[in-house]
């Protein structure tokens, strides 16, 4: 987070977001959130209006996204680990391609 303002506005949705989360799985959680944030646009184009995401503090309370969309990058601050594509993922799809063959 670029400041502590910043941290307590996501923590503060968090908590709304997701009123029964467990202590210690926070990192999880922010990545849950911020790709709402990130995607939802392409959520209120795509799904039916009566999908309970849209029921929820995120999508019904106004600026909500608008603030938070501030806080969401698609850099990679070095919290978190990216190491590409799961093994099990590339030799499935290396099995389809044979099968198709």
């Amino acid at each position: 987070f670029a400041d502590t303002e910043s941290k307590e506005e996501v923590l503060r949705i968090l908590n709304l977001m997701f009123p029964n989360m467990r202590t210690g799985i926070n990192k999880v959680a922010e990545q849950c959130l911020a790709s709402l944030v990130f995607h939802a646009e392409f959520l209120r184009n795509e799904l039916p209006r009566d999908r309970a995401i849209f029921d929820t503090f995120l999508f019904t309370q106004a600026g909500v996204i608008e603030k938070l969309s501030q806080y969401v990058t698609t850099a990679n601050d070095g919290s978190i680990l990216v190491t590409g594509v799961p093994p099990h993922v590339a030799q499935l799809s290396m099995q389809e391609e044979v099968r198709k063959d």
